[in-house]
């Protein structure tokens, strides 16, 4: 193999892959990036055998080829190289790298010794809008467990259904769905699978450094994203998800509106005095102000009065003010609707003008 590519480029692709690399003492292979020349580009390829990233990238081919070496050596060598272009060659001690008055010649592995890492997106797949993928994975993501015993809640939920695709993430005390429209999936095949976080938080990297088209497609127990030149692909958690619809009330006795930025600043005021066992109470009452409050012994007591419009029954209700702090910030709505039945029953939030997002949030009973 012999190539010429442009350092930045190089750099850049290193950057995407990594990510994907392994770290396993049984087989060192997986901490190893796999270089190899495919229809006039290089393409790099990573994988921890439960994400793979492979990357495209434009180069001069001088000699078709594949070489298998330390990601991590490569990296910081790369990252260091002057602007412009560098030589990757193969020769009989290993691939020499030059760039300018740089030489060096790096041990590497036969590219044999790799495992296959998928870079086709499945026949059957359809495309996304960038920035409705972004805002709806960004917005179920955080609500997802981090508890490895209980897998299927380890990941978000991703379903077809005509027209739509439904996204959500739950950690069994609190639970965000979003939706986006896609006309395309009218005539999608339905499916309904389990996307690992982790995952779906490199992909959302992708998402934010782009413009281009986002494709989706799930065959073999897989889950693959591609945007632009970069595809990821995903084991698939094995698993049922909750049926959450169940749990979400179809009707309310309280229901109240408020503005999303007078919520934050409150929160964040009170939570300067509350634990997420002790929370942060919150007094509503028809016709008046919502009152938040919470006290600590060590530091004191904060309440903060919020304009809010309350319909209903009065009382006092607790929150982990955490979960609240994580949501309001994707709401793209600025007025809050909050709809809830008593003080131990599931509260739902959702924007007043944003009919895409629901959030729902189990209260700390007391």
């Amino acid at each position: 193999m012999k190539i010429i590519i442009v350092q930045e480029n190089l750099k850049n692709a290193l950057a995407v892959c990594s990510r994907a690399v392994g770290n396993s003492s049984s087989l060192p292979v997986l901490g190893n990036v796999l270089l190899n020349t495919q229809d006039g580009m290089l393409k790099l390829s990573a994988t921890n055998l439960e994400i793979g990233i492979t990357q495209r990238v434009r180069c001069k081919v001088e000699t078709e080829g594949a070489v298998s070496l330390p990601a991590k050596l490569l990296v910081e060598i790369v990252s260091n190289l002057p602007s412009g272009p560098i030589t990757l060659e193969t020769v009989t001690d290993g691939l020499l790298v030059t760039a300018g008055k740089f030489r060096t010649t790096l041990k590497i592995v036969s590219p044999e010794d790799f495992p296959t890492v998928n870079d086709k997106v499945p026949e059957k797949n359809f495309s996304v809008p960038v920035e409705g993928l972004k805002r709806g994975l960004e917005r179920v993501v955080f609500s997802v467990s981090t508890n490895e015993t209980q897998a299927e809640l380890c990941g978000v939920s991703v379903v077809s259904r005509a027209g739509e695709l439904v996204m959500t993430g739950t950690d069994r005390y609190r639970l965000a769905e979003s939706k986006i429209v896609i006309p395309a999936l009218k005539n999608f095949p339905l499916f309904s699978v389990i996307v690992p976080s982790r995952a779906i938080l490199e992909v959302l990297k992708l998402l934010h450094d782009t413009s281009s088209e986002a494709k989706f497609g799930v065959a073999d127990n897989q889950a693959v994203f591609q945007v632009g030149e970069t595809v990821i692909t995903t084991r698939l958690v094995d698993g049922q998800y909750p049926e959450y619809e169940a749990i979400i009330p179809k009707e309310f006795s309280v229901s109240i509106i408020a503005k999303k930025q007078e919520l934050l600043a409150a929160l964040k005021t009170v939570s300067v005095f509350a634990k997420s066992s002790s929370g942060i109470a919150v007094a509503y009452e028809a016709g008046k102000d919502l009152i938040f409050s919470a006290k600590s012994q060590d530091a004191g007591e904060g309440v903060v009065e919020v304009s809010a419009s309350v319909e209903g029954r009065s009382d006092t209700i607790l929150f982990n003010h955490k979960y609240l702090l994580d949501m309001l910030p994707f709401l793209t709505s600025e007025d809050v609707c909050v709809k809830l039945n008593n003080p131990s029953a599931p509260v739902v939030f959702s924007g007043v003008d944003d009919k895409d997002y629901l959030y729902l949030v189990m209260p700390i009973k007391t």
